[in-house]
């Protein structure tokens, strides 16, 4: 009978032990969900105000605009971060960040249209990367270098993602080297049909047909800047510049 109290003995404090420390994981699960309750529903961390970039297209998006007003606590970056750039493709970077007690921080990156691309009977417009912005073109969009040719279908038209193909490709590259170069950038692009990758036709301000293949355009494109600057050939009287053979052809209106 002995030995069995001592047992009893040595398993008390055991119990007393283990309902303390149930005790004490309840009050502090009750004391936390008390201190988050009241996080959420403090005036402190309503959001207040929320700094945009004013030219950014996000400042009166009515995502942001209805954060004005809900917890901190509430607002869930990851997900509206998503949300905003599915919205709107022509953002290349977006970052949400929360400023406690009450502000949020949006910073953004905007791409910038670059060309416009015909598909079928559908003028898109795209940036340096061919990313789509907008599957149709605004007015001022005009201005922009219109690529014919692509040999794309509809179905590749997706605004926010980027079209793929060889003739896009070499159709950007090409009014890229144009914009890069202080001598060819006074003769900015209209147009480029390049439905023929072995002669390519780059329309330029001028009313002047600069004709090209796929092969070494960069070294061809320098070739163009000497025909441009030290030739100095009267450009009125020229039609096209043909630049797919060892010298330079121009041809006379």
């Amino acid at each position: 009978m002995k030995r069995r109290n001592r047992k009893n003995t040595r398993t008390v404090p055991y119990l007393k032990y283990l309902i303390l420390g149930g005790i004490i994981v309840v009050i502090t699960v009750v004391i936390t969900q008390a201190a988050i309750d009241h996080l959420k529903t403090a005036r402190l961390f309503i959001v207040k105000s929320i700094v945009v970039d004013t030219a950014s297209v996000l400042n009166n998006a009515p995502e942001i605009l209805q954060l004005k007003g809900k917890n901190i606590f509430q607002v869930e970056v990851d997900a509206l971060q998503n949300r905003l750039i599915r919205r709107y493709p022509e953002i290349v970077y977006l970052k949400v960040v929360k400023r406690f007690p009450d502000q949020i921080i949006i910073v953004t990156k905007k791409r910038n249209p670059f060309a416009q691309v015909m598909v079928r009977n559908r003028t898109v417009v795209v940036d340096k990367e061919a990313t789509v912005l907008a599957d149709y073109g605004m007015p001022e969009d005009r201005k922009l270098p219109l690529i014919r040719g692509t040999g794309l279908a509809p179905s590749a038209i997706k605004v926010g993602y980027p079209l793929t193909g060889e003739n896009l490709s070499i159709s950007l590259n090409i009014i890229k080297a144009f914009q890069e170069s202080p001598f060819l950038a006074a003769y900015p692009i209209q147009r480029i049909e390049v439905e023929n990758l072995s002669k390519i036709n780059v329309h330029v301000l001028g009313s002047i047909i600069v004709i090209l293949d796929e092969e070494d355009i960069k070294e061809k494109l320098k070739k163009l800047e000497i025909v441009f600057t030290q030739g100095k050939p009267d450009l009125s009287k020229v039609k096209y510049i043909d630049l797919r053979f060892k010298e330079p052809i121009l041809g006379k209106r």
